[in-house]
């Protein structure tokens, strides 16, 4: 039998600790964890993680929880001895400067002393296991301070000459600097580390972390500033700024981002490595900033007090040089800004609700725990499926993700994906039925088979239309205890055109409703058409399709250029970009720099390609193809007025759509012109996102001509696009449709 691998993570409770347990156990390790609370003692009972070993405990069964001091030489040894070790996590610590000072003999033996304990018991019992030491940025003492620093409105920053521009490199001297007392702790554990690596031919790295943070981070005035500063706002609480006029720059880094570079180092670990490691150029903020963002937030203003006074030490302007990282791992990457890291301390911190730590904890129980199987119909286009699968993939421990072509679009497989603590684990593919119904048929006989093969102990199923909510309401009958969701992403009174087909579909479609948990709706008028059937309120659940909007790898920001129009769709005969390809010499007449961008692909491609020729307007016409998610995000932000001409009528799947393409628009700034049919145009009207038109040649050009005639116009036109965006975040519109009668976090949330 297969033994099951085991890690051992030190300052298991606190914010570092506690996501390596959550990441490892999720992947199936036994985790062993050690921490005693020290964490109260030096910055007192706000500071206790008690209530975070509490929700481990609670959370995994393969976690054992150590109440030991890493001091304790005898009682580590006990731990090595009675374990082997495949992985060991040292995150246990001393943090704060001004602590260390008050008792430098206790700081530098938790700090040093103890992670040498560490590393001996490691070498003589554990020795093949890769050894992680979170160490700091303060080995460096304060010798970024004389770095060349220029003084701008609301940060401090380098001289954009400087070798360091791009963020302080492994190349930076330990030497001649004031370290303070916690740092020449850390200085020394850090070259132990590195000593154990190299002479003695071990895998350590340390990384020399930035600011590392995160909802579950128990901050205090002392150490961990974001999550104090977050909560000190939200609740009221003063809080001193220390010196640098309040413009001292950090780069945060999530914790979750962390522990998978620590997941890097494990599959291909190096012998005595140190990286710097923090949220580089990619997410950093000063203290000014992260203010405002958060006063923002919450609609409040903080109390604050200044002192001229600069803690002994602190730098003044850090950004780390994360290159020698990526260039060892380069599977590595971010996946949160500093947008997203202070959006979800706001959310979800645990100065809030500590019981939820970064979990949703909804009407189906802990997300984070629960097993959930997904089986849905897809295209090559990016839409409320696979902006789910991200979703779900971020939150739950497991799962599977089936996803099944449509026989139009240009995808030959079903594909069945397992994703453990959101790393892929396994993946399967099946070839596609040639016909339209014998493509059904397989489809169903496939994600039965797959459930029986990979949904063992599922307690979520969500069936994304009702062909696969369908399997999910055979396999209840059969006995399996799951929740039911029917995902329904579209609807149409005549979905196909042979009889018999629409029959049998919306015979499935009311099966479906009878019998699913909970039937969410992407749009209102699918919502209504559930309330005429007679489906309570209580399970009939509005989950409009929402944009994931853009990281910071994409600027929204950047200059548009407004003579280019964008269509982002799967190309069918409804989506109605003939029409804009047939005005385009017309339109070209009212402005003479317009061009038209198609990004996307479908059955209808080759016919508007051929149309551009025909109409002699090819060469203002550029079909992008398929651009992966960010790709495309990158690509829509550099246009400039967004075009959803949707055909549509009341017996048409496009009067009950909600399509993602106009959100992504105006996430990125773009004014858009959209055609009546949609819901979505009552918005655009009302709240000034740019012209709503009926579906014609004459209306669209008078459309774009109004956009173009006033310059002042576009920008207005931009601003509103962005604001509104806001209220379509994919995380929250989902978050709602998971949380207990709108409850989220423990606050209440308006339904719409």
């Amino acid at each position: 039998m297969k033994r099951t691998k085991k890690a051992l993570v030190t300052g298991s409770a606190g914010l570092i600790g506690s996501e390596s347990v959550r990441f490892f156990c999720g992947l199936g390790f036994d985790v062993v964890g050690i921490d005693n609370d020290l964490r109260k003692y030096f910055f007192g009972e706000e500071a206790s993680t008690a209530w975070n070993r509490q929700l481990l405990e609670e959370q995994y069964g393969n976690y054992s929880h150590l109440n030991i001091d890493i001091r304790d030489e005898g009682a580590i040894n006990d731990v090595f001895k009675q374990h082997k070790f495949d992985l060991i996590i040292h995150a246990a610590a001393q943090p704060s400067h001004d602590w260390a000072a008050r008792e430098p003999i206790t700081d530098f033996s938790v700090n040093a002393v103890g992670t040498l304990i560490l590393l001996e018991a490691f070498r003589k019992h554990s020795p093949e296991a890769p050894f992680i030491f979170m160490s700091t940025n303060k080995v460096y003492g304060d010798a970024p301070n004389e770095l060349p620093l220029v003084e701008l409105e609301t940060r401090w920053e380098i001289d954009s000459k400087h070798e360091y521009k791009n963020g302080i490199s492994e190349t930076m001297s330990i030497d001649d600097s004031k370290h303070s007392v916690f740092g020449a702790s850390k200085v020394a554990a850090d070259i132990m580390c590195q000593e154990y690596g190299k002479y003695f031919d071990l895998p350590i790295c340390t990384f020399r972390g930035g600011c590392l943070t995160g909802p579950s981070h128990s901050g205090t005035a002392l150490h961990g500033y974001l999550a104090y500063l977050t909560k000190c706002i939200a609740e009221g609480i003063p809080y001193t700024i220390f010196g640098y006029k309040g413009k001292q720059v950090r780069d945060n880094i999530h914790s979750a981002d962390l522990i998978r570079a620590f997941y890097e180092f494990y599959k291909a670990p190096r012998r005595g490595e140190a990286y710097n490691m923090g949220g580089s150029r990619f997410s950093n903020i000063s203290m000014m900033e992260a203010i405002e963002k958060v006063e923002s937030y919450f609609g409040k203003k903080g109390n604050f007090t200044y002192s001229e006074q600069n803690r002994s030490g602190d730098h003044i302007w850090y950004i780390s040089d994360v290159s020698k990282f990526k260039n060892h791992y380069p599977n590595w990457k971010y996946e949160y800004n500093i947008d997203a890291i202070i959006k979800e301390i706001c959310e979800m911190g645990h100065f809030s609700k500590p019981e939820v730590g970064r979990f949703v904890v909804s009407r189906f129980g802990d997300l984070s725990k629960e097993k959930i199987f997904v089986s849905a119909h897809v295209t090559e286009a990016f839409g409320p499926v696979q902006a789910l699968k991200s979703y779900l993939i971020k939150r739950a421990s497991n799962v599977v993700y089936v996803e099944h072509p449509f026989t139009y679009s240009g995808i030959s497989k079903s594909t069945v994906d397992t994703y453990r603590s959101g790393l892929l684990s396994y993946e399967k593919e099946s070839f596609k039925a040639g016909s339209e119904l014998l493509s059904y048929i397989a489809d169903f006989v496939l994600t039965l088979y797959w459930f029986i093969r990979r949904g063992g102990g599922c307690k979520i199923f969500i069936g994304v239309d009702n062909l696969n909510a369908l399997v999910g309401v055979f396999l209840k009958k059969l006995g399996f205890g799951f929740k039911l969701i029917y995902y329904s992403v579209d609807y149409s009174p005549v979905r196909f055109s042979n009889r018999a087909l629409n029959t049998i579909y919306h015979l499935i479609d009311r099966v479906c409703v009878r019998n699913a948990d909970f039937v969410w709706n992407s749009s209102e008028r699918i919502l209504a058409v559930r309330k005429q059937q007679g489906l309570p309120d209580n399970r009939n659940i509005l989950v409009k399709n929402s944009v994931t909007l853009p990281s910071s790898d994409v600027d929204i920001r950047v200059k548009k250029d407004k003579n280019l129009l964008v269509v982002s769709e799967y190309l069918t005969e409804d989506k109605g970009v003939q029409l804009i390809i047939g005005a385009l010499k017309e339109i070209r007449k009212v402005n003479s720099n317009a061009r038209l961008m198609v990004i996307g692909t479908g059955p209808y491609k080759d016919f508007l390609e051929q149309l551009a020729k025909e109409k002699k307007v090819a060469k203002y016409v550029e079909f992008k193809g398929v651009l992966q998610h960010e790709e495309r995000l990158n690509v829509i932000a550099r246009c400039g007025i967004g075009l959803v001409l949707h055909k549509g009528a009341k017996d048409n799947t496009v009067y009950y759509s909600d399509p993602v393409s106009p959100k992504e628009f105006l996430a990125a700034g773009l004014p858009v012109v959209v055609t009546d049919a949609l819901w979505l145009s009552d918005d655009v009207s009302k709240n000034g996102l740019g012209e709503s038109i009926p579906y014609n040649d004459k209306s669209l050009i008078a459309a774009l001509e109004k956009v173009w005639s006033d310059n002042s116009k576009y920008g207005k036109l931009s601003a509103r696009a962005t604001i509104y965006a806001k209220d379509y975040l994919q995380s929250d519109t989902i978050d709602l449709a998971f949380s207990p009668v709108g409850l989220k976090y423990g606050k209440r949330i308006k339904r719409s």
